[in-house]
């Protein structure tokens, strides 16, 4: 997750955008989202948070704060879809946050063979 932080370099591309989560004036964690190549579904791209910031719960409070900006482009949008996530299956805890949020798993992604795709309704 470090590196989805460190990585990060204005500007996005445009049909991106990140949501940045500040403790203080440090960096704590970061939201990045987009449309799926079709622009017909939302897509929460990563959610990273600093290592300082680990077991606090800032991972589901960024992903909850993500989804509530995300209802607001899909409703600014017109647009009836939810959002999707890609997660590692191997990564017990960003699967255990996706689902305390609201994701249920969809299915596994057959492409990549570690990533499974997480829906979310948006309701």
């Amino acid at each position: 997750m470090q590196s989805s932080i460190r990585g990060l370099r204005p500007p996005l591309p445009p049909e991106e955008n990140a949501l940045l989560a500040f403790s203080g004036d440090a960096l704590a964690g970061v939201s990045r989202v987009s449309w799926t190549d079709g622009g017909e579904q939302l897509l929460v791209m990563s959610i990273a948070r600093d290592v300082r910031f680990r077991g606090v719960g800032l991972g589901v409070v960024l992903l909850r704060q993500t989804l509530d900006v995300l209802r607001a482009v899909r409703d600014e949008a017109g647009a009836g879809c939810g959002a999707f996530a890609r997660v590692d299956h191997r990564n017990e805890p960003s699967r255990r946050m996706f689902e305390l949020t609201g994701f249920v798993y969809l299915e596994n992604d057959f492409e990549e063979p570690n990533l499974e795709y997480w829906v979310h309704d948006l309701l």
